[in-house]
């Protein structure tokens, strides 16, 4: 049964927002002021916001028998458990990595967040390392059926 959930870091996290936003307007206006032209500013607001987009937008998850799918506000990403390489679970997130070594730019890896509230966070947590103790269990027993040394 598909565990979803939705986080949103910036809602969640306010001394955060306030912080990032600080930054935000603070580089903004160094462009804007470096470049003498304000549509410069406004272009590097419009740019870090898309950046940033993931924790000022919610970001929808969602962990099935197959893999976890993250839906960010402009782009979706789904990484099946047997690609998973790597895995961190942690109190607050997941870091799954479709590689043995992390690689520039984290292509092939999906930061997974968890709720702000402990109790549904960890429920998130134990379902996240069910599946990867599943699909390890599996691959195990399918490199055994194939005939593979495990």
């Amino acid at each position: 049964m598909p565990m979803t959930w939705t986080v949103h870091p910036a809602r969640d996290r306010p001394v955060t927002t306030v912080i990032t936003c600080a930054v935000v307007g603070a580089m903004s206006a160094l462009i804007a002021t470096l470049q003498a032209d304000w549509i410069w500013g406004a272009g590097a607001a419009v740019v870090l916001f898309i950046v940033l987009s993931p924790f000022f937008l919610p970001t929808r998850y969602t962990a099935d028998e197959t893999g976890m799918t993250a839906e960010f506000p402009l782009r979706r990403v789904r990484v099946p458990w047997v690609d998973v390489k790597r895995s961190i679970v942690g109190a607050r997130g997941a870091l799954l990595a479709s590689t043995i070594r992390p690689r520039l730019l984290g292509r092939g890896e999906l930061v997974v967040s968890f709720s702000a509230d402990a109790a549904r966070a960890r429920e998130q947590r134990e379902a996240v390392e069910r599946l990867l103790e599943s699909a390890r269990t599996a691959a195990i027993a399918q490199g055994a059926a194939d005939g593979v040394a495990v």
